[in-house]
């Protein structure tokens, strides 16, 4: 780049200015000379950026992946530009499962290969505006933008599928959705408390792919709804869809059962007799054992998108209308829910 504007004497800032955008300087010389110099002070502001971000290292040399300090500064114009427009993003932490220890200099080298290997997956399936950030050794961070957790999770659950097909490895990992006031550190937070909750509930271990003959154990639910009706219609659905199902009625014997099961997931009514269910997801989040266990809320009060926002911000993975939803679609769910917090691996 030429020198800057502030050293480049006004009746030649037409000049310099047609140099650096590549138009004929004796156009510019027709525009107002202040707006030209106004023009030439911000081409050069950012002519300056430019310069100092080439200084930095924005390509992981190993992966491909973007680096972190770049990705950062790249999820906070996503987070910005989502807020503006009023669209959704997705933020998925991924964190490679490590081998059996071979030996060290083994061990390091196969893990390499593998994140370069999960790179090449994630760009492969991912849409070109996704983001892939190398964010530890063996952690990346997605930022999906237009992407809400259920629409992440889906996609990343094939990938996963298809990954261990091939290199005989998974990964495992937390997805946070952009919620109305998050900051790029909030979001990034909440994706790593889920990764941190399958870490802690994963059952998935380095194996090779199951044969279809052989079947996952299946998950437990606890089923939380005071209408005697509706919960005995979706418990029946679900134990005919495999699930080991408790269903109960109201808040305290539900938060009594919890303990005592520590169910796979749990389905929670807000509008509950003797202990509500928002204060039944306070008091989960609060005990250290029960706080890992994912909740789904589902009530007609999510209708209220700031009920909705607070109830994420309890720690509720996901709020779904109840009216409407049929005990079929609530079994056809639950997978999705379960790998938002389980390893990706083979089904």
């Amino acid at each position: 780049m030429s020198a800057q504007p502030a050293s480049v004497p006004r009746r030649d800032l037409a000049g310099w200015l047609g140099a650096e955008i590549g138009v004929d300087s004796r156009r510019l010389r027709t525009l107002d000379p202040d707006l030209v110099g106004v023009i030439a002070r911000h081409i050069g502001a950012l002519c300056e950026r430019a310069d100092a971000l080439g200084d930095h290292v924005t390509i992981d040399e190993l992966t491909g992946a973007v680096t972190r300090a770049a990705g950062e500064r790249a999820l906070g114009v996503e987070v910005s530009r989502a807020v503006r427009a009023g669209e959704p993003l997705a933020l998925a932490l991924l964190a490679l499962e490590e081998p059996e220890p071979v030996g060290d200099t083994d061990a390091q080298a196969t893990g390499d290969q593998i994140m370069v290997q999960l790179v090449s997956s994630l760009r492969k399936h991912l849409r070109a505006y996704d983001l892939v950030i190398r964010w530890g050794e063996r952690e990346l961070l997605c930022v999906l933008p237009l992407s809400d957790l259920i629409g992440a999770d889906r996609v990343l659950k094939e990938i996963g599928v298809e990954f261990a097909r091939s290199t005989l490895r998974c990964f495992r990992g937390g997805i946070a959705e952009l919620a109305p006031g998050d900051t790029p550190l909030e979001l990034v937070q909440r994706a790593e408390g889920a990764a941190a909750a399958a870490r802690i509930r994963s059952r998935v271990r380095l194996r090779r792919p199951r044969l279809a003959s052989q079947q996952r154990p299946a998950a437990t639910v606890l089923l939380v709804e005071d209408d005697a009706e509706i919960r005995e219609m979706y418990a029946m659905r679900l134990r005919q869809a495999g699930y080991h199902t408790l269903a109960v009625g109201d808040g305290e014997k539900a938060l009594k059962s919890a303990a005592q099961l520590e169910p796979d997931l749990i389905l929670l009514d807000l509008q509950l007799p003797f202990l509500d269910g928002e204060t039944m997801l306070l008091r989960l989040r609060a005990d250290a054992h029960l706080r890992r266990i994912p909740v789904v809320v589902i009530s007609n009060l999510v209708d209220d998108p700031a009920v909705a926002q607070r109830l994420r911000a309890l720690g509720a993975i996901d709020c779904v209308l109840k009216s409407g939803l049929t005990p079929g679609a609530l079994a056809e769910a639950i997978p999705g829910w379960l790998t938002s917090v389980y390893a990706w691996a083979p089904g």
